[in-house]
């Protein structure tokens, strides 16, 4: 099985090449490079790394989920301009059981709704599984593998950029650990702010969701592209899959395949 798994996010386009037991191949594309796509430069670069990544065997198809509805058409016809393959789009209506608790469906986010299915598939159930992307999103699933939903709240680059945009003098950081709680100059203390800020709501978060649903056990899972950097201020994680995301597109076309919901 050779399938193009694809989640078009509010920053990155990740493309991953999926086999029956693993993703194979990943990368991770700039937005900009798809929304310019008319200049000669920006679609040399997208061609030479979607080559590389998905190489020059046939695919069986491909599967896409986007939070960016402008951007969709365009990567599912250079899908099937590049590869002939014409992709399935991963949507709630995807998986109508899963979403049957929850009260407006359509705005449930693709992706929260994919990393949910790796996230019960790979680490057992019940699971919340927490991307940290733009967004930081917490998606809850119970032991029948059914969404309850979740928190959506600002990602760590957000917060920054906010800070920088809307202020005069503060400046745009890059997320690290700051050395103290206490900072002793703006850099530190905008640190001490965002990150240490960021950790703690999601600690709070954690238990706060433990407390509410009560269960004996939950596992706690990180991906996106912050999740190995905050599981070092949240032992709380259990575990972080960087590419969940990708994995719940390559199950869900696992089961498509043998005709399972």
């Amino acid at each position: 099985m050779r399938v193009a798994l694809v989640d078009i996010g509010n920053t990155y386009v990740h493309v991953g090449l999926g086999s029956e037991k693993k993703i194979q191949r990943q990368v991770d594309i700039p937005k900009s490079f798809w929304v310019g796509l008319n200049e000669e430069n920006n679609f040399k670069r997208l061609r030479s790394l979607l080559w590389k990544c998905l190489g020059d065997k046939p695919l069986d198809g491909a599967v896409v989920c986007s939070v960016v509805p402008s951007l969709t058409p365009i990567v599912k016809d250079f899908l099937v301009g590049e590869f002939g393959v014409r992709p399935i789009e991963f949507t709630w209506r995807c998986v109508r059981w899963m979403v049957q608790r929850y009260k407006a469906p359509p705005s449930i986010g693709a992706d929260r709704l994919a990393s949910a299915i790796a996230g019960a598939e790979l680490y057992g159930k019940p699971v919340l599984v927490i991307g940290f992307g733009t967004a930081v999103t917490f998606n809850l699933v119970d032991a029948n593998g059914v969404f309850l939903g979740g928190v959506i709240a600002p990602g760590l680059d957000l917060g920054f950029r906010y800070l920088h945009e809307k202020t005069a003098k503060l400046p745009l950081l890059k997320p690290a650990i700051p050395k103290d709680v206490v900072g002793m100059n703006t850099r530190d203390a905008m640190l001490v702010g965002v990150v240490l800020g960021h950790a703690f709501m999601v600690k709070g978060l954690i238990k706060a969701i433990k407390n509410r649903m009560g269960w004996a056990r939950m596992r706690v899972v990180a991906t996106g592209g912050y999740a190995s950097f905050i599981k070092t201020l949240v032992p709380e994680i259990d575990a972080v899959h960087p590419t969940l995301v990708l994995e719940g597109l390559r199950i869900f076309w696992i089961k498509l395949a043998a005709g399972l919901r």
